[in-house]
């Protein structure tokens, strides 16, 4: 007698076998994506790195002016030019760096989804959060300020021949900001003014203890992924501007010299002054 069908033997052994390639393949598949969104974070990198430094061209062989915003006249950082200097400050007060459509990166991208990092959990995250009166536009880089108490550690406003070795000067890195931000207007439907509160912010000035513990850890075991910065509390595990290591343990940075690479956050806690020190006296003195 002819069989027309398969026994439920042969339907088993086929099923196990596509279950077999599945769980092979789905890994393949995901490590695939996760590659190829740090790939395009990279070229995020590039981009913003290629426009710094036709800013420098474009201004004297300087470096911009600010590299973070000014969210309130308190913020005890000498950011130049000081906010009185400026033309006019925006709507709130705040003054601009390098985000938005009025920071010194938008002549030379002109496209703001450059800005972000496609693989940043946390701008989903917080993407949604309502500021007063304005929505939130969350990038996933942060600029360098952690030397920036004074104008010497600062990677801002210098001729680009005072950095010695622009080669391990880190100037942007994955990363994102909760609660620094500046506002800014925007044409809405039908004419309409849209506010909007624009975080182009930075790690912020310290030194070898600086930005609380490293995430995750003994009482935050769980925080993903690993990362950096200043929390809300010493091991809280509410971030303000930090540091995250996204693509496969690691962050990427942009360097003064253009080039991109990857960081961990345990790699940058222990190496401030190397990485993110423009002095003389600090990280560019040695290579």
């Amino acid at each position: 007698m002819r069989r027309t069908g398969f026994t439920l033997i042969e339907l088993l052994v086929v099923i196990a076998i596509v279950a077999i390639l599945a769980a092979i393949l789905f890994p393949v598949f995901s490590r695939a994506q996760s590659k190829a969104m740090q790939a395009a974070c990279i070229n995020n990198l590039k981009q913003i790195g290629t426009a710094t430094l036709m800013y420098c061209h474009d201004w004297d062989m300087t470096t911009p002016p600010r590299v973070a915003c000014d969210r309130t006249a308190s913020i005890a950082v000498p950011w130049s030019p000081p906010p009185t200097t400026l033309p006019a400050a925006p709507p709130g007060g705040a003054q601009a760096a390098w985000g938005g459509q009025v920071g010194w990166l938008w002549p030379y991208l002109q496209n703001e989804a450059v800005l972000f990092c496609p693989d940043c959990e946390n701008n989903k995250r917080f993407f949604r959060q309502r500021l007063t009166g304005t929505t939130a536009i969350i990038y996933g880089y942060l600029s360098n300020a952690v030397y920036s108490s004074t104008a010497a550690g600062s990677w801002a406003n210098h001729p680009l021949d005072y950095f010695r070795y622009p080669s391990h000067l880190v100037i942007f890195l994955d990363g994102f900001s909760r609660d620094r931000y500046h506002v800014e207007a925007r044409s809405g439907a039908g004419g309409s003014v849209v506010y909007y509160s624009v975080h182009d912010s930075a790690l912020y000035p310290g030194n070898t203890s600086w930005g609380g513990p490293l995430m995750p850890n003994a009482t935050v075991t769980n925080y993903e992924p690993p990362s950096w910065g200043s929390w809300t509390g010493a091991y809280s595990a509410t971030p303000n501007e930090v540091f995250e290591a996204r693509h496969t343990g690691g962050g990427e940075c942009l360097f003064l010299d253009g080039h991109v690479g990857p960081l961990t956050p345990s790699l940058l806690h222990h190496n401030l002054a190397y990485y993110f020190d423009a002095s003389g006296t600090g990280g560019q003195k040695d290579p």
